[in-house]
């Protein structure tokens, strides 16, 4: 193949952002940057600050795109979740459920308790707690260097409540208000007859006396008497198609490797194989046999109550028969079992017969643990 020179020079500026953070140990993007435009980038304030910002569509091209829009059509802003540190690495992974499909994490998160997730913050449920962020494209007006006002076009992300609804809040607030102008209010990001918001960020609680504080946008003040101006026609190829900023999520099998190893509520175990085999069994039947005499045809011994209601703690404790008593504390495996009697629902029975002659059943159920791997 031959090298492009203009494709390279082309996106050396990015190239080099791109290097910088890997030199300084800062390279946690997850979006596939690479479709920015030359001189666009992800943009979120660190700092409180008021702007001047239009929000500007983008026309869709691919058809599997997690909001359902039709190739063709505009849209605004891409809403999804994300899973941060549940891996080894401090990596950002989308969550499936953004794109309508089972993700193994979420489905963890879910098994806790009300209590549990309230106390996220500090409890161990706080790194599987998936987080709602967006990203939109956006015209923001701020001073340059001399303090001179300049425009540029930019991918805002940030917590989809904190940034793109609080905006549709205020865009709601207006229109109500103004009843006989409600479509037009409503257009604020219409490439045509769209219109500009003053807003303001700031890094404060949402709720006055709350604890917690995040950046968010507190105020939108609506420019929408203002007269309409068309988006620039030069803007038009720094519009990112966000469907294909955002990269596809990992498979539901890789996600649930990367979850045993923060599985358990025990902090950097070493466990997750015993684990699953645990869960597997639970999750297994109970086979109670009948053991039939040859002269009498009476059951040899009939199923119990004791047969039939397996013992969640003896199932883990089985399970972990090959670690070492110094390499996993009893506190642990009382811990382990909490989760897995969580996870575990009650035990199905069947009943098989055995044929003396042989002492077999060979068409018995047996376990097969392949489907927890």
């Amino acid at each position: 193949m031959a090298i492009n020179l203009a494709e390279l020079r082309k996106r050396r500026d990015a190239r080099i952002a791109k290097t910088k953070a890997l030199a300084e140990g800062e390279s946690r993007e997850y979006c596939n940057t690479d479709a920015l435009a030359q001189g666009v980038t992800i943009w979120w304030p660190k700092r409180d600050v008021e702007r001047m910002l239009r929000v500007v569509q983008f026309q869709v091209t691919k058809a599997d795109n997690m909001a359902g829009d039709a190739v063709g059509d505009f849209a605004s802003v891409r809403r999804y979740k994300t899973h941060r540190n549940i891996g080894v690495e401090d990596v950002t992974y989308m969550c499936p459920t953004s794109y309508g499909k089972p993700c193994p994490i979420c489905e963890h998160y879910n098994t806790f308790s009300d209590e549990e997730k309230k106390n996220y913050k500090t409890g161990t449920t706080k790194k599987f707690k998936p987080r709602e962020v967006c990203v939109f494209n956006a015209l923001i007006r701020e001073p340059d260097e001399s303090g001179k006002d300049r425009t540029s076009l930019r991918v805002v992300r940030g917590g989809y409540y904190a940034s793109y609804k609080a905006i549709l809040d205020n865009v709601k607030s207006e229109a109500k208000f103004n009843p006989k102008n409600q479509d037009e209010i409503f257009l604020f990001d219409d490439l045509e007859l769209g219109y500009w918001l003053r807003v303001r960020f700031a890094h404060e609680s949402a709720m006055s006396g709350g604890s917690i504080e995040f950046m968010h946008i507190t105020q939108a003040a609506l420019n929408w008497r203002e007269p309409k101006k068309m988006v620039p026609e030069k803007a038009f190829p720094l519009i990112c198609d966000l469907d294909e900023l955002l990269p596809a999520p990992l498979s539901y099998g890789e996600l649930k490797k990367l979850l045993r190893n923060a599985t358990t509520s025990v902090e950097d175990h070493t466990y997750a194989d015993e684990v699953d085999d645990a869960i597997a069994r639970v999750h297994s039947p109970v086979v109670v046999t009948h053991i039939e005499e040859e002269d009498t045809g009476i059951p040899y011994s009939t199923p119990t109550e004791v047969d039939v209601e397996q013992d969640v703690g003896t199932v883990v404790d089985e399970a972990f028969e090959t670690v070492t008593a110094d390499s996993i504390t009893t506190n642990e495996v009382e811990e382990v079992k909490t989760v897995i009697k969580r996870k575990a629902p009650a035990p199905k029975v069947e009943t098989t017969s055995v044929d003396t002659s042989t002492g077999v059943d060979e068409d018995a159920p047996f376990d097969d643990f392949d489907e927890f791997d």
